[in-house]
Parts: structure tokens; C-alpha cells; sequence
């Protein structure tokens, strides 16, 4: 079981059977998801890794998949795998609208690529 999936497991044990009227029930589920946010999920296999990006994805191009190959090659390879985003990050261009990539590149940077 990795890290993600029991703090999922605890999370969802909280909601479930706790009083979520009760302050320190909500303190802990709070404290569990601010943790989960900062979570080293590079114990994830290739497969729940893709799955994971295309779970808070929209659109994947071109698959899932695809997506769980590449990061398994790349690790065949002896290294990470790249995913670039290209933007100037200091631009004054830069708006809110690129917040979610932004995130889902800090996902795999979590994964350990």
C-alpha cells in the first residue's frame, strides 16, 4: 500500500465516522490533506502515477497509457522522466490561467521526475 493511498484511506475513515461539526475532527482532516499536498509519492508504480495525472486531467494526450510507457522507459534508461512546460515563469505574461499545469508538473516532481 504507498503513502498516498493510506493517507486516502484516513482521510475517507475521517469523513466517514467522524463529526465533522466537531473543531478538532476538522483540524484533523485538514491536517491530513495539507500533509497529502507535500506527500513523496515516488513509491507509486508507473501506472498509478499516469493514472493519477489523468485522474485531475481533463484531456490527456495522447493516453494514459502512453503517458505510463514513457515513464517507464525513462526509467529503464536510468533517469527521470522530463516533462517541460514552456513558459517564462518570471514573464510578465504569466496568469493565473497556468496555475494547473503548474501543479500537475509539481505532481511528477513529487513522483521523483
Amino acid at each position: 500500500m504507498t503513502r498516498l493511498s493510506q493517507s486516502v484511506d484516513r482521510a475517507t475513515t475521517l469523513l466517514k465516522s467522524a463529526d465533522l461539526s466537531v473543531d478538532a475532527t476538522v483540524r484533523e482532516l485538514l491536517a491530513e490533506t495539507t500533509q497529502r499536498r507535500g506527500l513523496d509519492l515516488s513509491d507509486l508504480p508507473p501506472a498509478e502515477q499516469a493514472a493519477l495525472i489523468a485522474a485531475r486531467s481533463q484531456e490527456l494526450q495522447p493516453s494514459a497509457d502512453a503517458l505510463a510507457e514513457r515513464i517507464t522507459k525513462a526509467g529503464e534508461q536510468g533517469r527521470r522522466f522530463i516533462a517541460k512546460f514552456g513558459i517564462d515563469p518570471t514573464g510578465h505574461e504569466v496568469h493565473l490561467g497556468h496555475t494547473v499545469p503548474m501543479l500537475i508538473l509539481s505532481r511528477f516532481q513529487r513522483m521523483g521526475h
